[in-house]
């Protein structure tokens, strides 16, 4: 299936995420390196400028309902 990849966002990512891709950059190209982007838990504000946060469920700090009734559970 042709997929077009816009972005990754990675939430609530460890503090050492950041240094792994530091690692990673020279290795990379820029074009990817742009679609990365790391959201720790204490810069949601910055995650829900991109994904609208009443769509993100309730563990994540979003509106939308929690992960279980989701699986449907």
């Amino acid at each position: 299936m042709p997929i077009r990849l816009c972005g990754l966002h990675f939430v609530n990512a460890v503090p050492f995420i950041d240094k792994i891709l530091a690692l990673m950059r020279p290795f990379m190209k820029q074009e990817l390196m742009d679609m990365l982007h790391v959201h720790p838990t204490s810069e949601m504000k910055k995650f829900f400028k991109c994904v609208p946060q009443s769509i993100m469920p309730k563990e994540l700090g979003g509106n939308g309902p929690s992960v279980t009734a989701l699986r449907g559970m």
